[in-house]
Formats: C-alpha cells, structure tokens, sequence
C-alpha cells in the first residue's frame, strides 16, 4: 500500500509509522501446558530426592537409595546434594522461561502488516506486509484439539521470513485474522478493478478524442 493511498484514508503524514493495531493477540499459555508441566514435576521431584539425601550419611542408606540400587555403592551426601540441587533448579527456571516466553509473545494485525514479536530480555520482531501474503493454512494436532488451540501458518512473498507461524491462539482468533485477510484481499481487488476500469475509461476517452480529431469534428459536433 503506497503512503498516498494511506493519505487518502485518513492518516496524518506524520503517524503512518504509528498505525494501531487492528489486532493483539496473545498466545495462550495452553500452548506449552505439556512443557510447564514436565518442568513443575521435574522440580518436585529432585526436591523430593534431595529431601531424601540425609545431611550426614549415605544417599543409599535412605528408602529411595535402596530402591534405585545404584550398583551397591555408598555415595556420599556431598556427592549427590549439589547435582540434585541444581537439576532441581533447571527445571524450576526452563518453567518460569516458558511462562515468560508466553507472557512476551504478541501478535499484531493492522491494515498494514502483521508483525510477530517476542523476547524476554531483549525483544525482535518480524513484520509480514499484507499485500505480500499469498495463503494461510489453519491447522489443529491433536495436542491442539485437547487444549483448544489452533496453528495458523502465513505463507507470504516476504524474501526474509516467507513463513510466519501463529501457535497457541484459540480457533476464534485464527478465524478472525482470517476474516481480516480476506477482506483486506477482496478490497484490494476491488480497488485494483475500480483502478483498471478507469484507465479504460481513460484510454476509451483519449482514443475517441484523436479519432475526433483526425476526422476534423469542432467541440460543438460541426465541421471546421
């Protein structure tokens, strides 16, 4: 869309650049339920090992160093606490990075892009203008069904991100941006067959205003 067709609509010359979004959408956090979960279970779980470490003694010597049977050794509780300690602390973190990464992620649809952005301590966005998006596939795993959320993939002419993924919004909203699309499509047709009509029209009018001339008619219909 050219900036003088954005001037006819309504923008002033010095906002274009500040467009509002039509659309934010954020991802629901529905989208890595499976991710947050193995993290949160992850995390309890070598809590409840190192609650199982005794301060003095032997890991084996407790009921789930027996269990295990790690080869009849005799681990030291100085071995097994730090280990435990920090897987438990990884898996505690990778949770809280996922929520965030969640937390951080927006879409954005306006009449003249869709931008993707994320990012937790530094941010980056991918922008996708709309008139060079050719088709759109909406699809649901079975993961997807059982969460009740939706994929939307964008396929565009955009030579550095051709490929735009929509992942974790709920089938409503990928429907909407749809709807938006096409009728940001059709509306371009339109315009593009309004603009193609006059330029007929146009060259109609200059065709017949030489062939007026050359056959010597004077404005009012008379011979000269």
């Amino acid at each position: 869309m050219e900036k003088d067709d954005l001037l006819d609509k309504g923008y002033a010359e010095d906002s274009l650049d500040e467009i509002p979004s039509v659309m934010e959408i954020q991802p629901t956090l529905r989208a890595r339920f499976w991710e947050i979960m193995l993290a949160a279970l992850a995390c309890v779980f070598f809590v409840y090992v190192l609650k199982q470490i005794p301060t003095n003694g032997f890991f084996l010597d407790t009921k789930l160093g027996f269990s295990l049977n790690l080869l009849h050794i005799k681990i030291p509780y100085a071995y097994m606490a730090w280990p435990v300690r920090i897987l438990a602390l990884i898996s505690f973190f990778y949770g809280v990075v996922v929520v965030l990464q969640q937390k951080t992620t927006l879409y954005q649809l306006n009449d003249l892009n869709l931008i993707y952005t994320r990012g937790i301590l530094t941010r980056s966005s991918d922008s996708t203008d709309l008139v060079s998006i050719r088709d759109h596939k909406l699809t649901s795993t079975l993961h997807d069904r059982i969460l009740g959320i939706s994929r939307l993939k964008i396929l565009s002419k955009d030579v550095t991100d051709p490929e735009m993924n929509l992942i974790g919004i709920s089938k409503e909203e990928a429907q909407g941006i749809i709807n938006f699309l096409r009728k940001y499509a059709y509306q371009n047709y339109t315009e593009m067959r309004l603009a193609q009509e006059k330029s007929k029209m146009r060259k109609n009018r200059k065709r017949q205003s030489r062939i007026e001339d050359a056959l010597g008619f004077s404005d009012d219909g008379s011979d000269e």
